[in-house]
């Protein structure tokens, strides 16, 4: 099971950690969770996962339809598979939406899926997108968004990876270095230019005969601190 696989990567580093739990506060350093539990930090990384623009769901700044029930569409831009932005009464002429803001039809899940805020996704849908506008200026039909997913792939630190490939109907799991050498492939591959790619490629060949790059704790609570050192508003200590 690739969820034990991470757990298992996770803890063997000494990560612990908490399933089924919410943040419930984070105030003077001291952390309090869901599950009771409470416990003091230096250091506090939050990653909250995708959420839309909080002024799409803002009555008074948009007028944009959205999605206001509860779930995993809430705020998000109600679009046509065309991308056209679906009003009451049908698609509004010359609006479009694409992305982690909109709630895009995933034609190739079935009826009533829709698609995830994903880089896969959100890359197609702004080439639809494009190609959408300029048929409805030139008066063509305008053809909906399709792609079957092709899989998820994510990085575990260094040679380490876990991803699921999708063959057709039939779903291949992928773990270790072949994973993590399929995600830095495909990463490399959607970057938009040749010379990015020669950039993103140099820099990791650079990160293998190099030692590791790492910053420490004070200099990223106190980012400015050498910027204001620099033009004299600072005192080294």
């Amino acid at each position: 099971d690739q969820r034990a696989y991470v757990l298992n990567q996770l803890r063997e580093r000494g990560i612990e950690v908490k399933l089924e739990t919410f943040l419930n506060s984070a105030e003077n350093g001291v952390i309090k969770t869901s599950d009771g539990d409470e416990f003091e930090t230096d250091l506090l990384v939050w990653n909250a996962g995708v959420k839309p623009n909080p002024v799409l769901f803002d009555e008074e700044t948009s007028d944009l339809p959205v999605v206001r029930e509860r779930g995993p569409l809430m705020g998000k831009v109600q679009v046509l598979p065309d991308l056209r932005v679906n009003g009451e009464d049908g698609a509004i002429d010359d609006v479009f939406a694409a992305g982690d803001c909109a709630a895009v039809p995933d034609l190739a899940s079935g009826e009533g899926k829709f698609c995830p805020p994903n880089a896969q996704h959100a890359v197609r849908q702004a080439k639809r997108l494009a190609d959408n506008i300029a048929r409805s200026v030139q008066g063509r039909p305008l053809v909906d968004y399709y792609h079957k997913n092709l899989g998820v792939f994510a990085t575990l630190g260094m040679y380490k990876g876990v991803g699921r490939l999708m063959l057709g109907e039939k779903e291949l799991d992928i773990r270790g270095l072949p994973a993590w050498a399929m995600a830095r492939s495909y990463h490399l591959y959607a970057m938009p230019t040749i010379g990015r790619k020669v950039s993103v490629a140099a820099g990791w060949v650079g990160n293998l005969v190099s030692r590791r790059d790492i910053i420490g704790i004070p200099q990223a609570e106190t980012p400015r601190a050498a910027f204001e050192l620099a033009a004299g508003s600072g005192k080294k200590k």
